[in-house]
Order: C-alpha cells, then sequence, then structure tokens
C-alpha cells in the first residue's frame, strides 16, 4: 500500500475494524439500509503518518455534512484570532483564503476582528448554503492544484491561507499540499489546525472516524509542510475535539508537483507506539465491554451521551448496540434519527428519566464534559457515569492503566 504523504510503498496495517456504515449519515428508521466500507489503519515505516488505508470517495462522504461549525463549542477561536493579528503579519485588509470554510461561523469572527477580504471553499452543499446566506463569498467545490491555478488567476494575492480542522479529511495530500503551495506568493502565513493523532497513539485513543483518513502527530505533519515548501514558525496544541495542534507556518519556497524535495525522517518511537496500538486493540475492547457490563448489575441501563463522530463509531467498534439503549444529544437536529452501525435511536436529555437509564458514557468532548455533567446534575439524579473519549480524566482505569504500561 501506497503512503498518501510520502507515496512511498510502505504501509504496515495495524488495525482492522471490518465494514461498517458512514455513522454521520443518520436513519430515519433501524431498518434503514445503509452501504458499509471497509475501516482498516496503517503506519508508513517511512514517514511516520498513521492514515487509513482504504479512504470512502469524498463524493460519498461530503455530500452533507454530520456537524455544522456552529454548533461546536470553541473556546480556542479567540487565541487563534490573536495569533492572526499578532504573528502571522496579514493585515485587516489582507485577502483571506479559508478552505474548508463550514458554515462560515469562523469568518464572522474574522469579520468582527476588522478582516474584510473573505473568501471561502467549502465541498458540502448544506454547510456551504449557510455561510452564503450569512452573505460570505463561498465557492462550493473541493480544493487541490487546478483550482489553486485558477484562484492565482482570478484572485489578488493571498495574504493569509487559513485550513481548520481540514488536513485530516484529505485523501490525496500531495494534490491539496501543492495547492497549497501555488496559490500563496512567498513569505504568505498558513494557520492549520488538525487533531493530534498522539492522544490516539499514546492515549490508546481507538475513536477513529471514516471522514477522518489521516492521523497526523506533531512530528508528521512538520514533516510534510517541510516537504512541500512551508516553513513552521508556531506550534501549539489545545483541548478541541480530542487534542488539537495549530501551526503557523510560512511558504518559504515553491514546491513543483508535490514531490517530497527532502526524503522524509522517520520518527521510530511513534511508528513502534503506533503498531503498539494495534496489537492492544483486542484486549481493550474485550476490557471496555467487561467494564460496562459490571456497570449495569442490578438491571442498570446505558446510555451514550453525546452522539459525536468518534463516539458513534467506537460505539460501533466496542460492539456496544447491544448493551446500550439509546444516544443522549441535546442537539435537536439530530433528535429522532438512528446511528448506522448501532442502530441507537438519538433522543434528548430528558429521555434519561424516560428510559430509567442509571449510567451514562460520556461521549462529549473533553472541553465540555464538566459543563454537560453539572448543567445535567447528574450527581443529583443518581446517575453514574465515565468517558469513553480521550483525553478525560473520567476515563476508565482499566483504560489509563493500559496506556501508561503501553509506553514503558
Amino acid at each position: 500500500m501506497t503512503c498518501r504523504g510520502c507515496r512511498a510503498s510502505s504501509i504496515d496495517l495495524t488495525l482492522n475494524f471490518g465494514s461498517w456504515p458512514i455513522v454521520h449519515h443518520l436513519m430515519k428508521s433501524p431498518q434503514d439500509l445503509r452501504d458499509s466500507y471497509e475501516f482498516a489503519v496503517g503506519v508508513c515505516d517511512n514517514c511516520g503518518l498513521l492514515q487509513l488505508t482504504n479512504p470512502i470517495a469524498p463524493e460519498i462522504l461530503y455530500q452533507d455534512y454530520f456537524t455544522l461549525s456552529s454548533w461546536k463549542n470553541q473556546p480556542h477561536v479567540e487565541r487563534l484570532i490573536w495569533l492572526i493579528s499578532q504573528l502571522s503579519g496579514a493585515e485587516v485588509s489582507s485577502q483571506i483564503l479559508e478552505i474548508g470554510c463550514n458554515d462560515g461561523s469562523f469568518f464572522e469572527k474574522l469579520q468582527k476582528a476588522g478582516y474584510t477580504k473573505l473568501y471561502g471553499i467549502e465541498p458540502t452543499r448544506d454547510a456551504c448554503s449557510v455561510a452564503r446566506n450569512a452573505g460570505f463569498e463561498v465557492e462550493h467545490g473541493f480544493f487541490g492544484l487546478t483550482r489553486a491555478q485558477e484562484i492565482r488567476e482570478q484572485k489578488e494575492d493571498i495574504g493569509l491561507l487559513i485550513c481548520r480542522q481540514v488536513l485530516e479529511h484529505v485523501a490525496d495530500l500531495p494534490d491539496f499540499l501543492s495547492g497549497m503551495n501555488h496559490v500563496l506568493p512567498t513569505g504568505a502565513p498558513v494557520l492549520l489546525e488538525v487533531p493530534d493523532s498522539a492522544t490516539n497513539i499514546y492515549g490508546l485513543d481507538y475513536g477513529f472516524w471514516e471522514e477522518h483518513v489521516n492521523y497526523f502527530t506533531e512530528f508528521t505533519l512538520k514533516n510534510l509542510l517541510s516537504a512541500f515548501g512551508f516553513r513552521v514558525a508556531f506550534t501549539e496544541k489545545v483541548v478541541f475535539s480530542g487534542n488539537t495542534i495549530i501551526v503557523l507556518a510560512f511558504k518559504e519556497r515553491s514546491c513543483g508537483d508535490g514531490e517530497f524535495e527532502n526524503p522524509p525522517r522517520r520518527n521510530a518511537l511513534e511508528i513502534d507506539q503506533a503498531k503498539r496500538m494495534g496489537d492492544l486493540w483486542p484486549e481493550f475492547r474485550r476490557n471496555f465491554r467487561l467494564f460496562v457490563e459490571r456497570q449495569l448489575i442490578a438491571e442498570k441501563k446505558l446510555g451514550i451521551y453525546g452522539c459525536g463522530a468518534r463516539s458513534s463509531t467506537l460505539v460501533n467498534f466496542l460492539g456496544l448496540g447491544d448493551l446500550a439503549t439509546c444516544f443522549i444529544d441535546d442537539q435537536e437536529e439530530k433528535q429522532g434519527f438512528f446511528v448506522p452501525g448501532s442502530r441507537l435511536e438519538i433522543r434528548a436529555s430528558n429521555f434519561i428519566e424516560d428510559y430509567h437509564i442509571q449510567y451514562l458514557l460520556l461521549g462529549a468532548n473533553a472541553e465540555n464534559e464538566d459543563r454537560v455533567i453539572g448543567k445535567s446534575g447528574f450527581s443529583q439524579r443518581g446517575i453514574d457515569w465515565s468517558s469513553m473519549l480521550a483525553p478525560s480524566r473520567y476515563l476508565p482505569d482499566f483504560w489509563v492503566e493500559m496506556a501508561t504500561d503501553s509506553y514503558k
């Protein structure tokens, strides 16, 4: 298998979860039919990039979207605005391009900060329509080298490129990175944001998602950017949808058609740990199911609080559909639907009492957990809970112990 980053034929299959339907293609009935796709993970022995080995075609994944950006709590956004204003060198009058701008919610923050020339590209129809209806100039389509060449001819010089929570979705990394390089003049800044997959590798986080085909660590992200002509000037990590890496980089040189000009540097420790994570999956799955079964003594009922992408896939991988009563989610747009794979219904929080649920697995992101716990008053209602998403202080003890022991 060929690595989608460095293009070497050096992928070592580390995890095979079987075949599953796309979790964000929610069902109106548990009897609805959905196509299933192979879900396997490999690591490149050449550059270290963790990745899905057989990604689903983007045209299938991104017709419409599971979660609009404006639905999410994003506590780090003000920090991003500060980084742009203080470290990027971009002026408020600079032409800004955001690739994968979703519903334009980050444009709203930029606009309030005084930035006036905002242009976006968004592949999903529903998110693109929301952004356009908000008055932003947003193109419906995918980004790559061909589109970058057209933008260079049509637009003034791009003064800042923003790409938040997008690069992990891209199946053709060389084409995408070549496009990023081509669309920018030399010296121009790029603000990138990707999930930090060190959480997967070192924290035994098996919450993979079919849309996230690339799983970057700080090392593999910097390595990829350097190969495509970018110099990383600043990195930072924040807690958001797991852990997130923020990078500010600058175009240092042109990179031609995207071939690596420098050989990738290997990180043997990360590669070995990624393979170790794969080896531990059967034991982890067995321990997690035993843990849940122990919580359900005395006829307790189980609910999954938070129907997000990672929680939905992890419920499928762990086979919790036969143990759980339903998903609980406060997002009204999801309620009443069923999750492909587990076929669990998504209900509002009042169904905790209606279904007599006494134990909850938290599928909320770590930055939202304490707010959810406090708002819902679990303790006062006699409800016990633990988390099923890393990083969290509410992870089961067996998980923390396995993760600690895995890299001693």
